[in-house]
């Protein structure tokens, strides 16, 4: 693989967009701490008022296993990775009334539609939005919260988390390569029908 398409894979599927002021945070369900970690500092840093957390637990799985790392900070019992999340944020420093939480979601695509249904009983239509992810899955996390949320401006910030391969050497190691391709991928056939209506409106 020369470097040309080593570059373009790079900056299609590990977005990296400058943070700014944003009307709320999402964190898409995954069972990484370092995102989640990084959106206390965002809020802290005064970008947000609110953050949403995502996530039930993988489909794949049927429960949430806990956390990658640093379980002896954040012990169990654990019930979902939203509420987990609300956990992580709150022993940083996030006041509970600013983590909004949707724990039914089993999949990126969910991610969103669940974020949106959530949203819409609460009143609250976000003009901008930030999301963090992590870094491998930032272009499908965009996909998904963008169709939800048309009318939304994303930013989106990936954060490299541990066993998962970073954002510059992926290619260096065959799962790298092979966990790369494969979210390439995703990114393609998750989002057909989806794609397929996006091109007709473009045509009217």
């Amino acid at each position: 693989m020369d470097g040309r398409v080593i570059r373009e894979i790079t900056e299609f599927l590990f977005l990296q967009d400058e943070l700014a002021k944003a009307d709320i945070l999402f964190l898409p369900g995954h069972s990484s701490v370092e995102p989640v970690e990084a959106g206390a500092q965002v809020y802290k840093q005064g970008l947000v008022p609110l953050i949403m957390c995502n996530g039930r637990y993988s489909v794949k799985f049927g429960q949430f296993r806990g956390p990658n790392l640093r379980g002896d900070l954040y012990p169990p019992p654990y019930t979902t990775e939203a509420e987990f999340f609300k956990q992580i944020l709150m022993h940083h420093g996030v006041p509970e009334a600013a983590i909004l939480t949707e724990g039914f979601s089993g999949y990126t695509k969910q991610n969103g539609e669940f974020a949106r249904e959530t949203l819409d009983t609460l009143g609250i239509y976000p003009k901008t939005a930030l999301i963090l992810c992590r870094s491998l899955h930032a272009r499908r996390c965009l996909q998904a919260y963008q169709l939800c949320f048309p009318d939304t401006l994303f930013r989106v910030r990936g954060v490299d988390c541990e066993n998962m391969p970073p954002r510059d050497s992926w290619w260096k190691t065959e799962r790298g390569t092979s966990m790369v391709m494969g979210e390439l991928r995703k990114c393609g056939e998750q989002f057909v029908k989806e794609m397929a209506g996006f091109g007709e409106r473009l045509e009217d």
